[in-house]
């Protein structure tokens, strides 16, 4: 089978921290293959350079089978918040829009020869019925408000232009990156019946495992700087690398024990002068080099202290909210009570973030009354993310809310040590914010919510 993709010894780092190193993988015509790691570890890095959005460092190689056809799907679709949906999807760059420009050109040219092969392409990649292909590609999607501009689209529905925008091109070789973030459940499953139904080779990174063991037949994981393959979906990848973790320290704990054994000798031998005294030192030194730490068994502790919560937390009564002349919410009543955890569902566009601003205050309901306890003290995880200005560490952004943090059992630490807690090595707080992954950030702005101690959270 054709490789579409092969990469030889690619290296990526940022300073000291070093993502992948001199890696070597191939992908093949059909392969629909899942890039999994920890957070930090290069994923979103690595699909970059597959792009071409980054450059990758010393004499690796990415080649690409001629003349193939690559969409990328990015994590955070960039997008001009004044175009409408139908324009944004229309700035996909494929082949049928290069044709559609083409015509446009011959048409005013009066080039015959021109106009003949402009036509035998337009009628080729059947590019006559561009739009009603866009408009049926969102329809799909379930987006039907095409001529909305994007600055009013929520999130989900941003990820929908985005997906339409890739969907296009209808190229062979995909790459994604976080493609269900935010999307609603039955996008969700129209997107999973696609990819894994399509010829298209896929290259993705997502952290929903069932769109994972529904799509792909391939995992590929990136752990300290070394990639692994695995044939097969995302459940026996799980068996498969538990095999290997098994494996690989019952080699490190016979290296320790060897090493423990050779350590004796060489603190109990004099200095050795016979050649099999010299061997053995020799091979003492390459033992201990191999035999490498435990590994990285730390967990995340999530201890923060919460503030004191009265009896009273919010009424609603009769709360009504819309936009325009769409309602999102009407004549909504409720009284929260303390330890509820309560998920709010609803497709993309329907106004769940808008209805999360209207219990903090953020926004003020058109009719209605919304009461909050004088003890209630909020912890606003935004779908947007952190917010921190340039050149911030992560030692800035937690050292600007405070220097120590509460916790549960009502101890306190410094910010530093509370950044410990939760994966942030002191190699990593003079880190810049900018330079953090896309899981690190939420990590982070998780940290700068809890360190502030609420009692009422809401996430969106």
């Amino acid at each position: 089978m054709a490789a579409y993709l092969q990469v030889n010894d690619l290296s990526k780092s940022y300073g000291d921290r070093v993502l992948f190193n001199k890696i070597s993988f191939h992908i093949n015509q059909g392969d629909k293959v899942a890039l999994v790691a920890s957070n930090g570890s290069g994923k979103t890095s690595l699909l970059d350079v597959l792009a071409g959005k980054e450059s990758p460092e010393g004499e690796g190689s990415i080649r690409f089978m001629s003349g193939i056809q690559v969409a990328y799907l990015e994590q955070n679709p960039v997008y001009d918040p004044e175009l409408t949906v139908t324009q944004q999807v229309r700035l996909a760059d494929n082949i049928v829009l290069k044709a559609l420009t083409a015509y446009k050109q011959a048409s005013e040219s009066e080039d015959r020869k021109q106009m003949e092969k402009a036509i035998n392409d337009m009628d080729r990649l059947d590019g006559w019925n561009y739009d009603q292909k866009i408009e049926r590609i969102l329809t799909n999607l379930q987006f039907r408000e095409i001529n909305r501009k994007m600055g009013t689209l929520s999130g989900g529905e941003v990820k929908k232009v985005a997906l339409a925008g890739m969907l296009i091109q209808e190229a062979p070789f995909m790459i994604l990156d976080e493609p269900t973030n935010h999307l609603d459940i039955e996008v969700i499953e129209y997107l999973e019946d696609y990819l894994s139904t399509s010829q298209a080779t896929l290259f993705m990174v997502t952290h929903d495992r069932y769109f994972l063991d529904r799509v792909c037949n391939s995992i590929y994981e990136l752990e300290d700087g070394e990639l692994y393959t695995y044939r097969g979906n995302y459940t026996l990848f799980l068996e498969k690398r538990e095999e290997r973790l098994a494996n690989r320290a019952a080699e490190t704990d016979k290296a320790r024990n060897l090493y423990r054994r050779e350590l004796q000798w060489i603190r109990s031998t004099p200095c050795a002068r016979t050649g099999k005294s010299r061997s053995r030192v020799e091979s003492f030194g390459r033992l201990k080099e191999n035999i490498g730490p435990a590994g990285d068994t730390r967990t995340m502790e999530i201890n923060a202290g919460i503030a004191r919560l009265g009896n009273k937390i919010i009424h609603c009564k009769n709360l009504s909210f819309s936009y325009g002349k769409e309602p999102l919410l009407r004549d909504f009543t409720y009284n929260f009570s303390r330890n509820e955890k309560i998920g709010v569902i609803g497709g993309n566009g329907v106004g769940k973030t808008t209805f999360l601003r209207l219990l903090a205050g953020e926004l003020a309901p058109q009719s209605g009354t919304l009461q909050h306890g004088t003890t209630v003290r909020f912890g606003f995880y935004r779908q947007e993310g952190i917010s921190f200005n340039p050149g911030d560490t992560v030692f800035d952004v937690v050292h600007d809310i405070a220097e120590v943090v509460a916790l549960a059992d009502g101890s306190k630490v410094t910010a530093t040590s509370f950044l410990n807690r939760f994966l942030f090595p002191p190699s990593m707080h003079q880190v810049k914010v900018e330079r953090l992954s896309g899981g690190e950030k939420r990590r982070l702005y998780l940290l700068t919510i809890l360190m502030r101690n609420p009692n009422f959270l809401i996430l969106d």
